[in-house]
């Protein structure tokens, strides 16, 4: 899982250090990476494996959750489920792919 992440975090230029993903211009930007399950039970254990290898993680339970949460955050990763209740993770996708960058 670790491998995935880092694999995805290069495309983005980015470094890990021991508390959190920082940019290489040490501007000691915060990166997180957001989980969108409705099952809590994943949504849980996706999130305690990433933060064992010390990722910001932000969790939402749908993909209007996830829009909003976007507009807070900046986010590096999107880890989805696709089927949801209020918005599916193929709608979500959809509407963030159509958001200015």
């Amino acid at each position: 899982m670790n491998d995935i992440i880092k694999s995805a975090l290069s495309f983005k230029e980015l470094k890990r250090n021991t508390t959190k993903l920082t940019l290489p211009n040490n501007s000691q930007k915060t990166s997180y990476i957001l989980i969108v399950d409705d099952s809590y039970t994943t949504l849980t254990l996706e999130k305690n494996i990433l933060k064992s290898y010390n990722y910001n993680v932000i969790t939402a339970v749908n993909g209007a959750e996830a829009l909003k949460k976007l507009s807070l955050y900046k986010v590096d990763i999107i880890i989805t489920d696709l089927q949801m209740p209020v918005m599916n993770g193929y709608e979500a996708s959809r509407m963030i792919r159509a958001l200015p960058d």
